[in-house]
Formats: structure tokens, C-alpha cells, sequence
């Protein structure tokens, strides 16, 4: 601590200096980097980590596990579609099932704060920032910068300061990010709560992730939307030799029996159906997408075992 130190201390051999100190200080302690030790431990250890990956980028070792990282995207070009309630119940289903599980929003504007603390120092536009810098350890940077949730174990970022942040990322960044999460092997499932923009960024997005579950409503603008982006994406699959259809799970949420659309013929091929639910409607948290004592949650876990789960060892295939 700073207490502690002196100018006696031999330093000759020491690549980096942490000083604990009482509280949060602004800038380093004669010279060293500064903590705060009166936090959660995880919240001490990210902050080690980041600190150690700005040091000498030579001597420090990957990030490497055993895990074969299987990347989700979740996306509508549909606002209110519950994207965010797919992608977040998901999440926080598998990580009851045993799998080690993160949960990356990419929206501008997050509701992550309504599921899990955003009371943390470090957020996601240090992650954003390292991205742009092509000789960092993002790996390390991933892991100084995640977040624990204590109650459900899902691993996630807090939102960057600025709304705009994630519109300064290029295709290439997102991409290498995307790569280097992979590399990690530290999670089982890694769900994308994505943006409604049909961009080069999400684009990119939906190339390198293993699996898509598209989100659309009955409503017949929906319909239309959803006919003129996978007339795009099907044309982007001609061009670039990427088969985005291939990896599409189709799901209709919120439905309703007796609306009109049900008597038509359905848009999408062996689409899968989310029915709406009041008490997601009414209130959006953590014990509603995750209880087994509603409609929606119960189809989640239906989804997940026919289209996620399977193949991935018996053990995970029951809460």
C-alpha cells in the first residue's frame, strides 16, 4: 500500500509497480500505477490485468483456454422486435445450465443496467479505444475490462461513456475483436445484442459469428423490412462467398394467435415462434428471462436446446 512504500524498496528487477491505495486517485502515486483497494476482488484483479497489458507488450502471455468459443448474433433491422430480452434471457439460461457465457451488447444505447451493475471504473470504451491500436493485447484488455455478474455468473461489459463510441469502430476492428475473442477459449456461448442498423459494422458482425437468430414481428411492416434486408443479404452472400443464410435461425417474437398474419403463409422457413408475454412486457429484469413460470422464458429454453445446445454435451441439456 502506499503506506507501505518506500524509496528502500529494490526495484531494479520490477517490470511494474501497483500501489494500493484508500481510495480512488486521479493519475499514479510517485510515479506507479495506483488501485483502490477497497473494491470486489474481480473488479482489483480486471484492474491488474489492464495495467499489466499496457506494460511490456513482449513478455506477456496470451490469454488461452480450451473452450471452442461458439459466437450468437441476435439481430432485427425491427425496433421493439426484443432483441435484448432473447439475447439477455439466452445468456443468463445457458450460464444455469453450466456453460461460461458472455453477454456483449453493441447497441448505441444500452439497457444493460436494467439486468447487471454498471458500477464500475472500467467500461467498454477502454476495450473500444484498444481496439483501434493493432500492437496491443486485446485479448488481455478483454479480460481487464468484462465484468462478473454475481448472481448469474454472465460475463459482460459495462456501456462506454459516449453513445457515438461504437460508430468510430471500423468492419475490420469489430472483426479482429471477434477473432481474438474466439482465440481465448474462455466461453462456451457468446451472445451479440446487436444494433437495428443494417451497416458495414454489423455486417462484418454477422460474418464472423457462427450463428444468427434473426428477429422479426407479424406486423406486415416487419414483413417488409425483413424481405429487404435478406434480399440484401442474400445478395452480399453472392459477392462476398460468406453463407449468411446458412447460419439464420428465423424467429417470430411476440406472437399473438388470432392476428391477422397467422392465417397467412409464413415468410420465413421452419421459423421458430416466441409468444408475447405480459409480464415481459410489463417488466424487464433478470428473475422474468430467467424463471421457468413464463411463456417467453420456457421457449428460450426450448430454443436453446434444439438449436444451440445440441451437440454440445448432454451435460447441458437441462437446468
Amino acid at each position: 500500500s502506499s503506506d507501505l512504500f518506500t524509496d528502500s524498496i529494490k526495484l531494479d528487477r520490477v517490470n511494474t509497480v501497483i500501489v494500493l491505495t484508500k481510495g480512488k486517485i486521479n493519475g499514479k502515486v510517485n510515479g506507479f500505477y495506483s488501485i483502490n483497494k477497497y473494491q470486489n476482488a474481480d473488479v482489483i484483479a480486471n484492474e491488474i490485468i489492464s495495467i499489466f497489458s499496457e506494460g511490456d507488450k513482449h513478455n506477456i502471455l496470451p490469454v488461452l483456454g480450451r473452450k471452442r468459443t461458439k459466437i450468437i448474433a441476435v439481430y432485427s433491422p425491427i425496433g421493439s422486435s426484443g432483441k435484448t430480452c432473447i439475447a439477455a434471457s439466452s445468456s443468463i439460461q445457458s450460464a444455469q445450465r453450466g456453460m461460461t457465457v458472455l453477454y456483449l451488447n453493441f447497441e448505441n444505447v444500452q439497457t444493460t443496467s436494467l439486468l447487471f451493475s454498471t458500477n464500475y471504473e472500467v467500461n467498454l470504451s477502454d476495450l473500444l479505444y484498444h481496439m483501434k491500436d493493432k500492437d496491443s493485447k486485446l485479448q488481455l484488455k478483454i479480460e481487464g475490462a468484462r465484468c462478473i455478474d454475481p448472481e448469474t455468473r454472465i460475463h459482460y461489459f459495462v456501456p462506454p461513456d459516449r453513445l457515438t463510441e461504437l460508430d468510430e469502430i471500423t468492419p475490420d476492428e469489430i472483426k479482429r475483436f471477434i477473432k481474438e475473442l474466439k482465440a481465448m477459449g474462455q466461453y462456451d456461448l457468446v451472445f451479440l445484442d446487436m444494433s437495428s442498423s443494417f451497416n458495414m459494422f454489423n455486417i462484418a458482425l454477422l460474418e464472423e459469428c457462427d450463428q444468427i437468430f434473426y428477429i422479426s414481428l407479424q406486423d406486415s411492416v416487419s414483413r417488409l423490412k425483413s424481405r429487404m434486408v435478406l434480399d440484401e443479404i442474400g445478395l452480399l452472400s453472392e459477392k462476398n462467398g460468406c453463407p449468411f443464410l446458412d447460419k439464420f435461425t428465423f424467429i417470430q417474437n411476440k406472437w399473438r394467435a388470432g392476428m391477422p398474419a397467422e392465417g397467412e403463409e409464413s415468410y420465413f422457413e421452419n421459423e421458430i415462434r416466441l409468444p408475447f408475454c405480459e409480464e415481459i412486457a410489463l417488466s424487464v429484469n433478470k428473475n422474468t428471462l430467467s424463471g421457468m413460470t413464463n411463456s417467453f422464458s420456457k421457449s428460450i429454453g426450448l430454443l436453446l436446446r434444439e438449436k444451440v445446445l445440441r451437440g454440445l454435451g448432454d451435460e447441458y441439456a437441462a437446468v
